[in-house]
């Protein structure tokens, strides 16, 4: 049917009950109360699908036969309505073993990823959550897990979950974290623990901004409120060279145990709004953090870079373009 198709995008569909049906199974099962689907398929019609964006109730994809040639997609853009729940979605992604990039938007859901194994999301590389205003947990920590969840993941950035509690569980690993970004989540207190951090060997961007209540980035204890008994009172980011608070008008400071927080190649430190933070006048992070060859970036700079971010398209502005 479509076998050099490489890229499908449903968007806006509501009224979809039943997304894909194999041709020979709906022949067979064919009357005159048979709901039709969105579309039929032969065996082999999405033999090359790489990407797929869908914006629709999503409860329609448990529905009828999915072509097997989705669930070996590498890019995935998904925008939720209300009806989608975390049950609906979990099933679907459990079928999705070969994730590079992984963007989800809106929905009411309060925790995303239930049951997933870590060979679920062993290829994902890219992972993007946005917009989802009732999310609490990305995923409820659960010792029963035979091994880390993604652990290949470079790029995270999370925006505009207000409610979110806790960004990360003892089951998820970003020991291949590259660069994270987190914004507008109001109900953070911290960013990670101190295991966390020196877990983040690879690290080279880190974005913090707009976090109402956010204390301090590292946590000086757990979420049952035990310390965080890191195996030594230091802690290097050895890898990152980038690093930009802003808009964290309770930020007190990066750490308030006292642990060293050393950047050796730290090259750029943006500090803005953030009213709490002690800075020292050569730009220094008053916490005992040591550096070297740190650039504060002046307001002017920061400016001219927001403005820059501004004319870059966002994810959903580029939906925008598509519609």
């Amino acid at each position: 049917m479509w076998p050099s198709l490489k890229e499908l995008r449903i968007i806006q569909c509501d009224k979809i009950e039943i997304l894909a049906e194999e041709n020979s199974s709906f022949q067979q099962q064919q009357h005159e109360h048979a709901k039709r689907p969105f579309f039929l398929f032969e065996k082999g019609s999405f033999s090359n699908l790489e990407v797929l964006y869908m914006w629709f109730d999503f409860n329609a994809v448990l529905y009828g036969m999915v072509p097997l040639e989705f669930f070996k997609i590498n890019h995935l853009q998904m925008y939720f309505g209300r009806n989608t729940t975390s049950a609906v979605l979990s099933v679907f992604l459990q079928r999705l073993h070969y994730l590079k990039t992984l963007k989800l938007f809106y929905g009411d859901m309060e925790e995303i990823f239930i049951n997933e194994e870590p060979h679920v999301f062993a290829h994902l590389r890219t992972l993007t959550i946005s917009g989802m205003h009732n999310l609490i947990h990305m995923r409820k920590d659960n010792s029963h897990v035979a091994g880390p969840v993604f652990p290949n993941l470079e790029f995270l950035k999370v925006e505009d979950c207000g409610r979110l509690e806790n960004l990360v569980y003892s089951t998820m690993s970003f020991r291949n974290l590259i660069k994270l970004e987190v914004l507008g989540c109001h109900g953070l207190k911290h960013l990670i623990s101190c295991s966390v951090a020196k877990s983040l060997v690879l690290l080279q961007s880190m974005r913090v901004e707009n976090c109402q209540t956010m204390v301090e980035i590292l946590a000086s204890s757990d979420d049952n409120g035990n310390i965080d008994d890191a195996d030594a009172h230091e802690i290097t980011f050895g890898r990152l060279k980038d690093l930009k608070l802003s808009n964290l008008p309770n930020l007190k400071g990066f750490c308030s145990r006292n642990y060293n927080v050393i950047f050796p190649f730290l090259t750029t430190l943006s500090v803005t709004r953030c009213l709490e933070m002690k800075i020292s006048i050569d730009g220094v992070l008053q916490n005992d953090s040591k550096h070297e060859g740190v650039i504060r970036i002046t307001e002017e700079e920061e400016q001219g870079q927001d403005d820059d971010n501004e004319r870059n398209n966002d994810d959903v502005d580029e939906f925008e373009k598509w519609w």
